[in-house]
Formats: C-alpha cells, sequence, structure tokens
C-alpha cells in the first residue's frame, strides 16, 4: 500500500475514534490512546492522540440551603502526546464536573413584597443603599440603577430587607403572584421591614428609580422568597 495513503488512513481513524469518545460520555476512559500518526515523510516523529477522561468533584458550601445543588459540566481532555508521553499539542483542556451541594440553612419564605424609590418620604433621597459589596462599595440607585451585578448571578434585582433574617448580599428568587419571577439581592434595609420581621411577617421592598407610580405596584402578602446564596 502506498505508505502517504495509509498515513492519511491512520490519522483520520485517530481523529474519528477521539470525535466519538469525546461526543459519548458515557464511556469510562481514563487515559486511552486512540490513534497514532507520523509527523514527518521518514516516519521518525510519533504523536499519540489521548483523552483524559474528566473527574467528578463533589463540594459542600454552607452558603448555599439544603436542597440546592449547582452543577458545573465537566469536559474531557484532548491532547496530543509526542513518543516520549510529553503534551505536544492541546485540542481541548479537561475541565472536571463539580457539584456544589447546599449545607445552609433552608431558606424558603413565604411574605409581603412591596416597592420603593430614593425619593420616599423615609428616605434621605441621595440613593446610596445600607451594605457595601465584597470591594467595600456603596451602590447608588439613582447613579447607578436598579439593577447589580453580581459576580456569580449576572445582572439581578435590589430588594431590601432585615439584615437579621437576610445577610447582606443574600440572592434570592422572588414570585409575586402578579409579576414573572425574578432574581434579586438584599442590599439595603428599611424601618418597615424590620418592624415586620419583628411582627413575625417576612417583608422585602423591591428597588425602583422613583416613587412615582409606585402606588400601581401588585404588592402581595403571599409572595414566594426561595433564598439561593447566604450573603455575599
Amino acid at each position: 500500500m502506498d505508505i502517504t495513503i495509509f498515513k492519511v488512513f491512520i490519522r483520520f481513524l485517530g481523529l474519528t475514534v477521539v470525535s466519538a469518545s469525546s461526543f459519548l460520555h458515557s464511556f469510562s476512559i481514563s487515559s486511552t490512546i486512540v490513534g497514532i500518526y507520523n509527523l514527518d515523510e521518514n516516519m521518525s516523529s510519533s504523536v499519540i492522540d489521548t483523552v483524559y477522561k474528566y473527574d467528578v468533584v463533589v463540594e459542600e458550601n454552607p452558603k448555599i440551603p439544603k436542597g440546592i445543588e449547582k452543577v458545573t459540566k465537566g469536559q474531557d481532555g484532548i491532547y496530543y502526546l509526542d513518543a516520549n508521553g510529553k503534551v505536544f499539542k492541546t485540542i481541548q483542556e479537561k475541565k472536571n464536573e463539580v457539584h456544589v451541594i447546599g449545607t445552609g440553612k433552608e431558606g424558603n419564605y413565604t411574605g409581603l413584597l412591596t416597592a420603593y424609590g430614593p425619593d420616599c418620604d423615609t428616605c434621605d433621597g441621595i440613593g446610596v443603599v445600607a451594605c457595601p459589596n465584597e470591594r467595600g462599595h456603596f451602590h447608588n440607585l439613582i447613579k447607578e440603577g436598579i439593577y447589580y451585578n453580581d459576580k456569580e448571578y449576572g445582572q439581578v434585582r435590589i430588594v431590601a430587607a432585615d439584615h437579621r433574617e437576610f445577610p447582606c448580599g443574600t440572592i434570592v428568587k422572588i414570585k409575586n403572584p402578579d409579576m414573572d419571577e425574578f432574581t434579586a439581592v438584599v442590599i439595603d434595609t428599611g424601618y418597615a421591614m424590620r418592624k415586620s420581621y419583628e411582627g413575625g411577617l417576612i417583608h422585602m421592598d423591591l428597588a425602583y428609580s422613583t416613587e412615582r407610580g409606585l402606588n400601581r405596584f401588585p404588592t402581595s402578602y403571599q409572595t414566594k422568597f426561595s433564598v439561593q446564596r447566604w450573603g455575599w
């Protein structure tokens, strides 16, 4: 057989098996050689296509409530190794699959959702929230808006709550019967929330840019609050 045709066939076979092995994650591949081909016409240098199966890592996190599990999907690694077993070229990096299990306090509540603006009667009109973020910065509702960019959850709404139950940085999924479900972060507080909490009522206040028009806000005592993360 012509040596060039033979080499092309071997290369095609090796890459085909690599692609199939990567697609079918049900294979138990730890470190399997699936193809060999030569780099030059004299067949003096060989490269090995190798697949390394990703590992599954389980972690416990007390900031996540019990019953919540977060999964980051894994990815097999595909590498070209030379004859000495050293990586010649990386086709696809290996990434472990990570399962984060919540071990913190459960955080499902039913309570009251209201709305406020920085120009409310009991507000200072400046718009600075009560909680600093992890970098020590205080968000300003007037200058920076009613959304906060959380490093884990992305862009979320801002709510005020009693910090004795919901520490600064707590992430909550909120489902009001008259609104679409949304995610918010607790970075503010207020007298009404603290007073409600002392009376046994869970109460959160959703931030808006102004009080104008909030008399039409769908206030509900049947709002569902589901904590996704406790604090920062």
